[in-house]
């Protein structure tokens, strides 16, 4: 089940492997279950495109991939050891995992032509009812919807569903529930339509009971949950907090096409399926009652004996089957609930104490908050005590900005709820959280300091921020520019740092540094011994509009002479350098030279600094600036006259690159020693990369255009807003942008090493086991080992080796090979 392509894609190990996910999709309705049982305390969440099973007691994470798209519906056995999950997209699957390993059992392949939207297991876990998902560009009369059962546990060779049926109405239906008496009842509804399904025998069948507003006091809300109840009646929740209630009726036996459809206004008429459904029980709608404020997204059932609700009120609420309040958790103040979910084990309650008994709970909320709570927190009085705990924190908006800490295990992640949050990533703990108001600062980007003392954030009101990294508080802020903020860096030495806008503008600041001598006068002033504190001040030089299209790169570069540089690559062809030198507040931000057209036809989409250039004994050639494009192709350019020494094939997974970043960044050399890089980094000469959609990966370096020198795997199922690298080059940090998702990844350059090695034939050996030099090889010999270097970019030919194009250049540019 990898999703790996490229170098390190098969294997144990992996280029990069996933080791934790941050953060959970908190709108997904039923998205969280609580998976404990007498002898562990664990739960099962979605992140993007994979399942998680979170161990809260051990705080660990096993990680279950395979998709690719995602993850839009799960659903979890009643003894807690099956886990479903399916995705929406092309290519979409349903995979079934054992919840103790982690292990697929089962899959099945493109369920639906575009994916799965809710899902069901049934009480014994032998059978999923799932609802296909309805492609968002369909209009409101254009779209088919399918219901379908899948026997998951059949050793048979069927690899599809059971039963199938069309909806036989345009309403797509949002929520599927078994009912837990009779599996082979199902009730489905969507915003208009509540259906109840049978498939007894060979058939499935369904009808739409009749309502009128006629019946009912108030108009009736769209419809948001449905389920049965254990006395055989059924209830949907809507979006205005009612519950109504269906009755079970008996009639004959309908012909096909017989049964009026369901609407809330009684208007309209529909027709069930082919085939005769023999006394089937018939529900209509005898009552509603309001029983919360806003829409109910949870409607459930639990020890046959509580109807559970809870939704956009932020509240969870117990009803007898009579529709009697028995408990109310109304303080948990962690916003509106999308998940309820009880633990297989036993209550832990004494009964004289407490008449309400259920098992455990555990909540998930919209704010991204999973609560825990135990039935016996109803008995208490203060509303803090009522609040359970908090088991599981993630991001409640989309995340376009991290940072890593350089020199600690410290990440930054900035979301458009406003929220700043800084972790520990090897403990995995929340060490602190800023909150902005999202109404006007909604943070963009994030860079750390090189030595750590500041947090810069771009705001996608153009507002800029410097903060205290210790406490997260305002140290400056700046208000230069209306439109957002789309990039931020720091300079190598940490004394200047530039923005670039969704204006096309560069801003760039500057690091003041003032001597206050604490004594007056003016012979402590000039005396250089007499105490004094350091008042550092970030000063505003100005921006220059230096694109005429959204920029896409803005790199700080250190140049071997020990200068600080500057340059910004756009969509309009252009690479731009900056005059740091001559920039100040006066002149403002100087260009060193005209803006160089760098592309013809293709877009350059990122930028990065050579890692190689070393200093001193190390230094392998001059500064160059690598530009990614949007035709796949790597760009080396020289940094002084900008002319293009080298261009080769990047990365081809997916999408263009839209982001470069080396492992490890030149350290500043030594003026007097010029010893920067006399013991250079193991990892200094690979590039991780991100694609506008879905992958990231890493290249080793020189840039020769081996394919099998990069690798890529599908990080998230949508766009890459952002990446970072570690302080050590062990982990590489991605961000999902609208999956509120951050991804941690383990780096193994080794698995790319080895990669590379293995694309080209053992060498040849002499009697002594030496590798035979080409000036002692005969001309035949020379010709089979030019060749063999040359094996991974003949593959690149149509035809590989043994094609045509490879054909044509052998005797003139290749040699022939040996006979």
């Amino acid at each position: 089940m990898a999703s790996d392509m490229g170098a390190g894609g098969g294997g144990d190990q992996n280029a990069l492997g996933l080791q934790w996910a941050f953060g959970f999709n908190n709108k997904l309705c039923g998205g969280v279950h609580n998976l404990s049982t007498e002898d562990r305390f664990t739960l099962f969440y979605i992140s993007a495109h994979s399942g998680v099973i979170y161990d809260c007691a051990a705080r660990t994470q096993r990680l279950l991939q395979g998709h690719c798209n995602p993850i839009t519906a799960c659903a979890v056995s009643a003894d807690k050891k099956w886990i479903a999950t399916a995705d929406t997209g092309p290519d979409s699957l349903i995979v079934v995992w054992d919840s103790y390993s982690g292990t697929p059992i089962k899959t099945f392949f493109n369920p639906a032509p575009y994916g799965i939207a809710a899902m069901d297991m049934s009480p014994d876990g032998a059978f999923l009812a799932t609802l296909s998902a309805v492609p968002p560009d369909a209009g409101d009369d254009q779209f088919d919807q399918t219901l379908a059962i899948w026997e998951w546990t059949s050793e048979s060779e069927r690899e599809g569903p059971v039963h199938a049926q069309r909806l036989p109405l345009l309403d797509a239906q949002t929520c599927i529930r078994f009912n837990l008496n009779d599996p082979q009842e199902i009730v489905t509804n969507g915003a208009k339509h509540v259906f109840f399904w049978n498939w007894m025998g060979e058939s499935l069948s369904c009808y739409a009971p009749l309502i009128s507003k006629n019946n009912f006091r108030t108009a009736i809300g769209a419809y948001s949950a449905s389920c049965f109840l254990p006395n055989g009646q059924a209830i949907t929740g809507t979006a205005d907090g009612d519950v109504i209630l269906w009755e079970q009726a008996q009639s004959n036996s309908v012909a096909a096409g017989g049964v009026p459809g369901a609407s809330m206004d009684g208007g309209d008429n529909g027709s069930i399926a082919d085939g005769t459904v023999e006394e089937l029980a018939e529900r209509s709608a005898v009552k509603m009652i309001h029983l919360g404020e806003g829409a109910l997204n949870v409607v459930t059932t639990v020890d046959d004996k509580y109807i559970c609700l809870a939704g956009e009120d932020g509240a969870v609420r117990f009803y007898d089957l009579q529709f009697r309040l028995e408990a109310w958790f109304e303080d948990l103040e962690a916003g509106p609930i999308t998940s309820v979910s009880f633990s297989a084990a036993a209550p832990n309650v004494d009964p004289s104490r407490l008449d309400f008994s259920v098992p455990d709970i555990v909540v998930g909320t919209r704010n991204a908050y999973i609560v825990g709570l135990e039935a016996i927190v109803f008995e208490e009085v203060e509303p803090e005590a009522r609040r359970g705990t908090l088991l599981v924190q993630g991001m409640s908006d989309e995340v376009h900005g991290i940072a890593t800490h350089p020199s600690q295990p410290y990440v930054v992640i900035a979301s458009y709820s406003g929220a700043l949050y800084l972790w520990d990533y090897n403990q995995k703990v929340l060490v602190m959280v800023r909150q902005f108001d999202a109404s006007r600062l909604r943070p963009r980007c994030v860079a750390y300091e090189p030595n750590a003392n500041y947090i810069a954030i771009g705001f996608t009101s153009g507002i800029v921020k410097v903060l205290d990294p210790s406490t997260l508080e305002d140290v400056a802020t700046f208000k230069n520019a209306k439109e957002p903020i789309v990039d931020i860096s720091f300079s190598p030495l940490g004394d200047m740092f530039a923005t670039a806008d969704a204006d096309h503008h560069v801003a760039v600041w500057k690091l003041s540094l003032e001597r206050i001598v604490e004594e007056e006068g003016p012979e402590a002033e000039a005396d250089p011994m007499a105490e004094a504190t350091i008042k550092a001040t970030w000063i505003y030089l100005g921006r220059h509009r230096s694109h005429w299209r959204p920029i896409t790169a803005l790199e700080f570069g250190l140049r071997d002479d020990g200068r600080q540089t500057l340059v910004s690559v756009g969509e309009d062809r252009c690479l731009v350098e900056y005059d740091l030198d001559e920039s100040s507040v006066g002149s403002g931000v100087v260009l060193k030279e005209p803006p160089k057209r760098i592309e013809v036809s293709a877009v350059p989409t990122a930028a990065t600094w050579h890692p190689l250039l070393g200093t001193g004994a190390n230094r392998d050639f001059e500064d160059r600036v690598v530009t990614a494009n949007s035709e796949y192709k790597l760009m080396q350019w020289n940094a002084d006259n900008k002319s293009c020494r080298r261009t080769t094939l990047g990365p081809t997974f997916g999408q263009p690159i839209n982001k470069l970043l080396p492992l490890v960044k030149p350290s500043p050399r030594d003026p007097d020693t010029d010893a920067a890089d006399s013991i250079p980094h193991p990892r200094l000469g690979y590039l991780a990369y991100s694609t506008c959609e879905k992958v990231v990966g890493l290249c080793k370096m020189p840039l020769d255009g081996n394919p099998n020198k990069a690798m890529g795997l599908i990080a998230h199922p949508g766009p890459i807003s952002c990446i970072a690298v570690s302080h050590d080059s062990q982990t590489l940090v991605t961000a999902g942008g609208t999956d509120a998702t951050v991804n941690l990844w383990q780096i193994n350059t080794e698995v790319l090493d080895a990669a590379e090695a293995g694309s080209y034939p053992e060498p040849r050996l002499n009697e002594a086991g030496e590798a035979v030099a080409e000036d002692e090889m005969t001309p035949k010999e020379r010709a089979e080992a030019t060749r063999t270097r040359m094996a991974p970019f003949l593959a690149l030919l149509e035809g590989g080796e043994g094609g045509e194009a490879v054909g044509s250049l052998e005797g003139e540019l290749l040699p022939r090979p040996s006979s």
